[in-house]
């Protein structure tokens, strides 16, 4: 097989389905994954390792079934480094489910696409963290 017809194109695939999905970058991370209004599942990858490969698929397909309320964005190790190293990168594929910049839920090597929707679905479904609110004046203590 050619050179990768893109930048996002492992070059072991040979169906396309990763020119699909974006690239997050140290410099692009708050944009597209904090101020996201929907969901995004970010793979943290490298080029290099087959595990990646494998582990697309059923990303894809399960963030496919979500469109268009679920994102699917790609951070390689290797030219993005910060964001490795501040979430904690130490296996390859990591994948972590964002929430208007929390993290919801986190997991490293390959899942069917039932499994990634069964995640999703229940990481979503539950509140966002937030401030506690204050009692009501007047409610006992």
């Amino acid at each position: 097989m050619g050179a990768p017809t893109s930048k996002c194109e492992h070059p072991d695939r040979r169906d396309g389905a990763l020119e699909s999905i974006a690239e997050v970058t140290d410099t692009t991370f708050a944009d597209l994954v904090f101020k996201s209004p929907i969901p995004v599942l970010v793979e943290f990858w490298a080029p290099w390792a087959k595990a990646c490969a494998v582990a697309e698929p059923p990303l894809v397909g399960a963030t496919r079934a979500f469109e268009p309320s679920l994102g699917l964005l790609r951070c390689n190790v290797e030219e993005s480094p910060m964001a490795a190293t501040v979430y904690g990168v130490r296996r390859i594929p990591l994948v972590v489910l964002f929430r208007q910049g929390e993290e919801l839920d986190r997991w490293s090597g390959s899942l069917s696409a039932a499994e990634v929707t069964r995640r999703v679905r229940a990481a979503c479904s539950r509140e966002p963290e937030g401030p506690t609110p204050a009692p009501e004046p007047g409610a006992e203590r």
